[in-house]
Order: C-alpha cells, then sequence, then structure tokens
C-alpha cells in the first residue's frame, strides 16, 4: 500500500536518508536510537492507513508509537498493559516478596519481649532455617502429580523470563536460578513452569514463623523463605538439637513443605551449616570445628565476597579459606585494604561477632517502583511520584505514624545502557537525597510537595528515570511530639542522654583526654556502621554524586578513592576526604569540618551537616 502510493522501503541499515519507522511495537531504547541517528518519525501502521484513506498525509503526532506507548494504557501485541506504579507493584515479586517480609517482622514484633539476645561465643545457639526451593514448593501444593518431575518458577514462560526458583530435579539437567528461559529450556527441554502463588506464599510463611514463635521469640526475619533464631536457653546437653528436628518435622506437617536448617554458634557458621544441610537436612557445627570446617569452603561463603572481592583475592591465589588463612596480613592488606584484610582473616578463622537483630519497633516505613518506569516529561515522574506518595501514606496511616525525614530515591539510567527485555531493568545509577521536616510528616500534600523539590534539586531527565523510591524515618506516633524510636545501646550513667555533634566537639572526653577531634568522632560513628550498612550505600552514593560536579582531575581523585578503599568504610569517612578535595580546606580539627560545611555555597554541604549529626546521635554515645 506504501508502496503503490508514492512512498519506498528500504532497511534501517541503509546508509539512505529515512523519514518514517513503521511499527507495532519497538522499545524505548530503539525509539531513542533511531531518533538520534535518523531524526525520523516512529509511527504505526495506522497511519499509512489513514493517510490513504484521507488522500492526504495525515499529522504523525496523532500516530507517534512512542506517544502510543508511553501512556499509563496501551496495548502491545494484543494484550492490555498499564504501566502504573500500583500495576506494576501488583505484579512484581520483588514488592511482593517485602511486602510478605514486612508482615512477617510485625509478627515477630507482635511477640516482643525484654528476653536477651546471645552473643556469639561457645554459650550462643543460632540456627538458620531455610526452605528448599520455596516458590517451587508453593506452586506443586496445587500441582502434586509433577512431583519427581523438573519444574521451575517463573513470571512467564517467554525467552526472556528469568528462572526464580528450580526444583532439584531440574538442577540435575544443570538448570540454575537466574537463568533465562531460554537457556533453562535448552538445558532441560521437559522443564514444566509455574507461575507465582503469592497468596499461598504468604500464608505458609507466616505459619512458619509462628511455628518458630512458639520456642523462641529471638527471631530475624531473612524474607520470605528463611529466618535466623536465637535457641541459646537450649543449649544445655543440646536440647536444641531436637527442638530443630521438631520445628522441622512441625513445617512439613502443617505446611507441606521441606526445610534445611543449619545451627552452630555464630551467623557465619549457621548459613555454612545450611549449605551442608542441603536438601531437607540438619547439620550441627560445634564451636570447636568453626575453623575446620570453613577450610575447604570457597571464599565466597563469606559475608561481603561478592563477584568482585572473590576476583580480587583470585588474583592473589586465594580460593578457599584456608588459602586465605595462609596468605600474610600484609599482603591481603596491600591488596584489599586493611579493615577488609582484617574483617575477612576474621571470618576465615570462623570468628563472627554479628549478633542476630531483632526490631523491636519499626524503624522506617517505604515503599519504591523501580521496574517499568519509563517517564517522557516531567508530569509523568509526578504522576508516579504522586502514586508512590500515596501508597507510602497509605502504609503510615494504617500504623498511625509519620515521618521526620523524607529520603527520595531516584534509579537513574546510566549513559549508553538498555535492557534486552521490553520495558525490563537496565544499569542504573541510585541517587538519594534527604529532606529533615520539624513536624511529623503523616499526609499525602506535604510528602510530595517535599519529595518533588528533592528530585527537583536532582536535575534529573524524565527520560532517564527507571524508578522511585520514598522512605520515612525518625517515626513517631500521629499526634504525639518527636520521639525517635531507638534501638541500641545502653545508656552511660544515670541521667545520660544523647548529645549534637557541637556538645561533643565541645566537651571534653573525659578529664584526663584532651578535647574530641574528628578523629575520634569518626571512631564513635564506628559503631553506628556495625548495625546497619546503609552508610555503606549512601557512601558510595554520595561519591558518584561528587563525580558529577567535578573536573576531570577530581573525578580521578574520586574513583580512585572507592577502588581503593574498603567499600564498607563509614559514611563520615568519605564525607572526610570529599572535602579535602572539594572545599580545599584543612578538616584536620573537627571545627574546621563544621566550619567547613557551614561556609559552603552549595546547600548539599548543610544536608550533610545534618545527616552527620543524626549519625552521631544515633550512636547514642553519652559521655
Amino acid at each position: 500500500m506504501m508502496c503503490d502510493h508514492g512512498g519506498r522501503f528500504e532497511p534501517v541499515s541503509f546508509g539512505v536518508k529515512l523519514t518514517h519507522f513503521v511499527a507495532e511495537n519497538v522499545s524505548y531504547a530503539k525509539y531513542k536510537d533511531l531518533q538520534k541517528k535518523h531524526d525520523i518519525y516512529v509511527v504505526t501502521p495506522d497511519w499509512i492507513v489513514e493517510s490513504v484513506n484521507a488522500g492526504k498525509r495525515m499529522s504523525e503526532s496523532s500516530f507517534s508509537l512512542f506517544a502510543e506507548s508511553r501512556g499509563l494504557p496501551e496495548i502491545v501485541g494484543g494484550k492490555k498493559t498499564v504501566y502504573t506504579p500500583e500495576h506494576v507493584l501488583e505484579k512484581s515479586r520483588f514488592h511482593l516478596m517485602g511486602v510478605i517480609k514486612q508482615e512477617l517482622q510485625e509478627l515477630v514484633r507482635d511477640h516482643y519481649d525484654e528476653s536477651p539476645i546471645h552473643k556469639p561465643g561457645k554459650d550462643c545457639i543460632y540456627a538458620h532455617i531455610d526452605m528448599d526451593c520455596y516458590f517451587v514448593q508453593i506452586a506443586m501444593l496445587s500441582h502434586p502429580e509433577l512431583k519427581g518431575r523438573p519444574v521451575a518458577v517463573s513470571s512467564s514462560n517467554s525467552p526472556h523470563s528469568e528462572i526464580s526458583s528450580c526444583n532439584y530435579e531440574a538442577r540435575h539437567y544443570g538448570v540454575q536460578k537466574g537463568y533465562w528461559m531460554k537457556r533453562a529450556k535448552q538445558l532441560c527441554p521437559d522443564l514444566i513452569v509455574l507461575p507465582y502463588d503469592f497468596e499461598t506464599t504468604k500464608t505458609v510463611s507466616r505459619q512458619i514463623v509462628s511455628i518458630v514463635l512458639e520456642y523462641t521469640t529471638r527471631v530475624q526475619v531473612g524474607s520470605c523463605d528463611e529466618l535466623f533464631c536465637d535457641l541459646s536457653m537450649f543449649a544445655e546437653n543440646q536440647a536444641f538439637l531436637s527442638i530443630l528436628h521438631t520445628i522441622k518435622d512441625r513445617i512439613r506437617a502443617e505446611t507441606g513443605c521441606s526445610c534445611s536448617v543449619g545451627v552452630s554458634h555464630s551467623l557465619l557458621l549457621c548459613r555454612v551449616a545450611t549449605k551442608r544441610a542441603k536438601p531437607d537436612g540438619l547439620v550441627y557445627i560445634p564451636f570447636e570445628e568453626r575453623a575446620a570446617c570453613l577450610a575447604e569452603a570457597e571464599v565466597t561463603v563469606l559475608p561481603g565476597v561478592g563477584a568482585a572481592l572473590a576476583q580480587q583475592l583470585g588474583a592473589l591465589g586465594v580460593r578457599t579459606c584456608a588459602e586465605l588463612r595462609a596468605k600474610t596480613r600484609s599482603a591481603l592488606e596491600a591488596a584489599v585494604g586493611p579493615k577488609t584484610a582484617t574483617t575477612l582473616l576474621q571470618f576465615a578463622r570462623g570468628e563472627d561477632e554479628r549478633v542476630l537483630h531483632v526490631e523491636a519497633v519499626v524503624q522506617s516505613i517505604g515503599t519504591q517502583v523501580s521496574y517499568g518506569v519509563r517517564c517522557a516529561e516531567k508530569k509523568d515522574v509526578a504522576e508516579y511520584m504522586k502514586s508512590v506518595c500515596k501508597m507510602l501514606i497509605a502504609k503510615t496511616t494504617e500504623r498511625a505514624m509519620g515521618g521526620h525525614k523524607l529520603v527520595l530515591k531516584i534509579y537513574k539510567r546510566k549513559a549508553n545502557q538498555t535492557t534486552t527485555k521490553f520495558m525490563g531493568s537496565e544499569p542504573v545509577d541510585i541517587l538519594s537525597t534527604t529532606y529533615t521536616s520539624p513536624t511529623l510528616l503523616v499526609s499525602f500534600e506535604p510528602v510530595f510537595a517535599n519529595a518533588w523539590a528533592l528530585f527537583e534539586k536532582l536535575q534529573i531527565l524524565p527520560e532517564d528515570v527507571r524508578g522511585i523510591g520514598l522512605t520515612l524515618k525518625e517515626l513517631g506516633s500521629v499526634g504525639a511530639e518527636k520521639t525517635p524510636q531507638r534501638q541500641g545501646k545502653p545508656k552511660r550513667g544515670r541521667d545520660a542522654s544523647p548529645l549534637t555533634i557541637q556538645e561533643l566537639l565541645k566537651r571534653p572526653h573525659k578529664a584526663a583526654k584532651p578535647m574530641l577531634d574528628w578523629n575520634t568522632v569518626v571512631e564513635m560513628c564506628e559503631m553506628r556502621v556495625a548495625v546497619e550498612s546503609e552508610e555503606a550505600k549512601e557512601a558510595k552514593r554520595l561519591c558518584e554524586w561528587m563525580m558529577s560536579e567535578r573536573g576531570e582531575e577530581e573525578e580521578e581523585w574520586v574513583r580512585g578513592y572507592m577502588e581503593s578503599h574498603d567499600p564498607n568504610e563509614e559514611l563520615v569517612v568519605v564525607m572526610k576526604e570529599l572535602m579535602k578535595a572539594r572545599l580545599k580546606c584543612d578538616v584536620r580539627g573537627s571545627e574546621g569540618v563544621l566550619a567547613a560545611m557551614r561556609s559552603a555555597k552549595n546547600e548539599e554541604w548543610k544536608g550533610v551537616l545534618r545527616e552527620l549529626e543524626e549519625m552521631v546521635k544515633n550512636c547514642y554515645l553519652w559521655l
């Protein structure tokens, strides 16, 4: 039809000047590429049909494929797809898993009491309960006829769908969690794919936690399919083993699902024991065997050892924990830094001082959408922001709470990066910024207004937004004065109270010691980092933000800093180093640090000062 009426067809790869690209569906990345290389109209076939019927060239704007795909409701391949945050969250397994985890944590908080949590050691007994291929087991509860056959769970059966969970029959063929469906089907042509069943998952997960709570209230929920618990009160005569066998049997009888249990004297050894117990077993690692059990284990079993760090260690010829222990400290420090080297050596010897964490009160309330977000204009971002705000307020209203601190997190598309899946995830930079309110934020209007102001400050193009997250911290009950909920170290002294950083800097630490300096504040703040790793993430984000504000020479300095320093170093250290380069001032004295912050023209540093003050206050330091 097009050729009959004077048009000409040319493949895009030809080096000729194109005027129109006609398609029923095209990814946003492809659209941007066409605009950049050819500056052409991207329209639907209806444009040709209507132009022929009208006997003239119709306006392309009414038939723009991008305009159609950008709207909230759309037709793609005959299927209706709605890209509202509510719809995305309704279909997102990560969101639904997060909701289930929050509900389980609420269940644990409902059973909270003042009984102590034991610190890792010979008298401490921690247990790790991990469900076996959980999503598959849940899906097969309604398909018992599939027992013994290779089964996987995924969002769909399409080639680019990701395997979320697969049973051991499927693993026998080489299928693994995280594989694309296309690859999984190549390995196992008879693979049966089932959908998620989140309602049953929620019910069964609640049953599992309820069973464990009958024996101990010291429970740390890891996710919807795993938890840690403290059974130190049953250490005498190894009574904990019979209790764990009872828990394991009850879980199978009451839910129809099997689990693996690892038990030992620290969180690290529990996980190692669980790996040995897979599938459907129970393994106990005695305190005396903590070093021996790790000798042949790969370093990737150690907390914090991901692909990048494992590669660094591999360059040193280190693959197992035994090989790690054999390395000299100086060699390790030269490769990964002194702090990481110390931590790795402790873990490799089976020494883990992390304490099981039970939240007595909720510390923050948040929600986010980071899948399927595509915006063409600021008004699209605003609509997403409004929806996220409404969902956040719905959560706070349910608890009759509000927050003093609002944290905005934006997922920004990395330059020149695309996704292989339509509307799918792609490499992003995560940027965050914070607003602190003197009054509780409890309603939609102030939350949206401040969230939008924070977004404007980040100066991100709408088309680069790939996700929006909002979190309220420093929570308080509606109608009550600001009383931040705290969980930390006990007070020192009869009438002790937390001090601001200014008070800390002006008061002597002890009568025999000099005034507090910056390094002392840094050491104090390490206590906070030992409990939460969010500061480490914030440090990286701050570095990335700084790189966007700097020249080439300074950008190279920041990159070098990030590569040469342990990523778990505390945020305040990063602030200190960044101020040295950015403000060109002497920050050896803490008063100089604060003065530099206050005098900086960049408004961001006032926020940094507030963050630092809050960190120090949250350390619960009493002099």
